[in-house]
C-alpha cells in the first residue's frame, strides 16, 4: 500500500515539472474561494469534502492532516472535482481514524497550474 502512495506522489511530481516547469514561477496565481469544507466523522472513516467558487486553474488538491493542529503531513491528493456532481466543482476524499487520537486537524493545500500554492482554514474534528 505505501509503495503505491510513493508511486502516487512521484507521478504527481513528474506531471507537476512536465506541466508548468518550476515551482519558482514569477505569474500571479488567482485565488480560489474554498466553500463547504466540512469534515465529519462517517463510521470507522474520516469524510472529507469541500467545493470551490468558479472553475479555477486547479492542478490538484492535496489534503493535510495533523494530530495537533501545527504539523501537517499530506494524506491524500484529489486531482479532480466529482464527476457525478454536474452543477458544481465538488471535492472530496476519505481518511483513516487514528484509533490513538482524540481529535485530529485537516486543511486543504490548493496548486494551481502555475504552481502558486494557497491554503484552507484548518479544521478539527473530534474522534472519541
Amino acid at each position: 500500500m505505501r509503495k503505491y502512495g510513493l508511486l502516487r506522489l512521484a507521478l504527481i511530481a513528474l506531471f507537476a515539472t512536465l506541466t508548468f516547469g518550476s515551482f519558482a514561477q514569477t505569474s500571479l496565481g488567482q485565488k480560489i474561494d474554498i466553500k463547504d469544507f466540512h469534515v465529519v466523522k462517517n463510521q470507522n472513516k474520516v469524510e472529507i469534502n469541500w467545493s470551490v467558487d468558479k472553475k479555477a486553474s486547479t492542478n490538484y488538491f492535496e489534503v493535510e492532516k495533523s494530530n495537533d493542529g501545527k504539523i501537517f503531513k499530506t494524506v491524500a491528493y484529489v486531482l479532480g472535482a466529482d464527476p457525478s456532481k454536474t452543477n458544481c466543482e465538488c471535492y472530496g476524499c476519505f481518511d483513516k481514524i487514528n484509533i490513538r487520537s482524540k481529535e485530529s486537524y485537516y486543511r486543504l493545500k490548493h496548486v494551481d497550474t502555475n504552481g502558486q500554492i494557497q491554503f484552507s482554514e484548518v479544521k478539527m474534528i473530534a474522534l472519541k
